[in-house]
């Protein structure tokens, strides 16, 4: 509705395999230990989300509901009177 489109995705998850390594390399590398080692992990962790191709992490369809539920008086008014959607849906579902 409105002059908004859809964009690509700014934030996609890993897949399960590639967030396991992630959380292996930062358990094991300090984060922030030093700039070049940021601007490593960084270029590794958009590499692995280009190339990620397995099932991605979720929340079951239950807990994705309860999770969102909790704000959806606000993203309801949000979507009415920022982004004039008189049905109130922020999101779209992705399920």
């Amino acid at each position: 509705a409105g002059p908004f489109t859809d964009t690509p995705a700014q934030n996609a998850s890993l897949d399960a395999r590639r967030a396991r390594f992630v959380r292996f390399i930062n358990a094991a590398v300090l984060r922030g230990a030093n700039r070049r080692v940021s601007t490593v992990r960084r270029k590794l962790v958009r590499h692995l989300a280009q190339s990620s191709t397995g099932p991605r992490l979720t929340l079951c369809d239950e807990a994705a509901d309860d999770f969102m539920a909790r704000w959806a008086a606000s993203n309801a008014a949000v979507a009415r009177d920022y982004f004039d959607r008189p049905d109130g849906v922020l999101f779209r579902s992705r399920r």
